[in-house]
């Protein structure tokens, strides 16, 4: 089973590396291909991702903010190897915040993302919502599906909108990238947390994994 732990600058590039890889494979098939080859819009993907994440991280893993409230990385390691990281934090009203949940690509399929997941929501305060994005139509946004995340609708339009809007680079290399807001409150939480419990005691039963 994945040990976590506070992420360091030592961690940066195998983080870096999980996000943009498992951003390209994750958005691969939403490239238009009627108007560019899709190996080449993933292509300029990467290569724009890896030119801006890696300063980010160095910001981040520095203590850095988003929307001026801290954040927390943490990563997750098998027998002392990389396997994954999330990334959260609380947004100014106390409620939480998932930014990012990715495996590095020799782990994906490989039964982790509960581990992940379940890491990730045990980091927030009881009683507060969970607010969360993904991208419509991929792996991702099944997965917020299968956690008890729901569809949010911001009651502001704009923030609404600002919400669900493509990412310049994904449009600059012509992906089609819908975002989607997702809220998961914390009755969900933690029917979420329940069904994770009996999926890795499954896991464990099977000789998956051993116990904790």
């Amino acid at each position: 089973m994945p040990v976590f732990e506070r992420a360091t600058a030592d961690d940066r590039d195998d983080i870096v590396k999980a996000l943009v890889e498992g951003t390209c494979t994750n958005h691969r098939r939403l490239a238009r291909k009627r108007t560019c080859d899709e190996n080449d819009s993933i292509r300029r993907l990467r290569k724009d991702m890896y030119s801006r994440k890696y300063d980010e991280y160095d910001h981040i893993l520095a203590g850095g903010k988003r929307n001026d409230q801290p954040v927390h990385v943490f990563v997750a390691r098998c027998d002392g190897e990389f396997v994954g990281f999330i990334e959260v934090g609380l947004r100014k009203d106390g409620s939480g915040q998932m930014y990012s949940w990715h495996l590095a690509p020799e782990w994906r399929g490989r039964h982790m993302g509960v581990f992940m997941m379940r890491h990730a929501l045990e980091y927030f305060p009881p009683g507060v919502p969970v607010y969360s994005n993904a991208t419509k139509n991929t792996v991702a946004a099944r997965m917020h599906g299968a956690y008890h995340f729901k569809e949010h609708k911001d009651p502001n339009p704009k923030l609404y909108r600002e919400a669900r809007r493509i990412p310049p680079p994904h449009i600059n290399a012509e992906i089609a990238s819908h975002q989607v807001p997702y809220i998961q409150t914390y009755d969900n939480r933690l029917r979420a947390l329940e069904h994770m419990d009996t999926s890795i005691k499954v896991l464990v039963r099977a000789g998956i994994f051993l116990p904790a």
